[in-house]
């Protein structure tokens, strides 16, 4: 049978006391010893000096050993209640503002005063939607957002319908022929920034086509935008 070489925590705890109070003890004795025979009063102090940091090292090696486990177990809760208030449904109560990206920082095609979707060249848009970006807000002059397009959507629309020299105009009617849309609650909604994970979801769910979720103060497109959330980060928070 193989032999338990473990202590017990009652024997564990006896032979912390024992060693802290023995090595204090002996410590003590010894520095009273030297300084009781010394008449050099700088011989006491450097002596005391020395005599300080080894009864502190003694004293917090067998303090780490006799707390360890309990700061251990300690520590462990802590992580477990943490884990716990992570799962599937505290996240669905988070607040979407916390992972949102700040509208500010998306890369937009803003209307200038006047210009109207039949003076906009779709090909111009390709000029925005390079390297990670891939879903471009058209805004108003007043930063209104007016229209969601993606990337795959331009792709799609020049490979099998029509032209890049068309204009946003042409480009919108003939998407609607096929049953495509790219304005408020098509293709994408919008929440207040109170919202959680779950209601912008909810929200976003109402429309078959919406893939984006925009935040505005109150929770109204006529508001200035705050920020963003693709339904691909939404739905990957949801369920982390």
């Amino acid at each position: 049978m193989a032999q338990n070489n473990d202590i017990r925590p009652p024997q564990r705890d006896r032979l912390s006391w024992v060693i802290l109070i023995g090595s204090l003890a002996v410590i003590t004795i010894l520095a009273l010893t030297v300084i009781i025979q010394s008449n050099d009063k700088d011989d006491t102090m450097t002596i005391f000096n020395m005599v300080l940091p080894v009864a502190a090292s003694w004293i917090g090696t067998i303090l780490a050993f006799y707390f360890g486990k309990q700061n251990f177990e300690s520590a462990n809760k802590q992580v477990r209640e943490m884990i716990q208030q992570s799962g599937p449904d505290q996240k669905k109560n988070t607040l979407v503002t916390t992972i949102m990206k700040p509208f500010a920082d998306m890369a937009q095609y803003k209307l200038s005063e006047g210009q109207t979707e039949k003076e906009v060249v779709i090909q111009d848009f390709h000029k925005l939607l390079e390297g990670k970006v891939n879903r471009l807000p058209i805004v108003d002059t007043n930063g209104i957002v007016k229209y969601m397009i993606h990337e795959a959507s331009l792709d799609k629309y020049v490979a099998k319908i029509g032209k890049e020299t068309d204009t946003l105009d042409i480009f919108l009617t003939k998407s609607k022929e096929l049953g495509f849309e790219y304005g408020l609650n098509k293709a994408f909604v919008v929440v207040k920034e109170g919202a959680t994970l779950l209601e912008a979801n909810a929200k976003m769910e109402e429309y078959p086509f919406a893939r984006d979720v925009f935040v505005t103060r109150g929770g109204t497109p006529q508001e200035p935008y705050i920020g963003w959330v693709s339904n691909v980060r939404l739905i990957k928070f949801m369920e982390v």
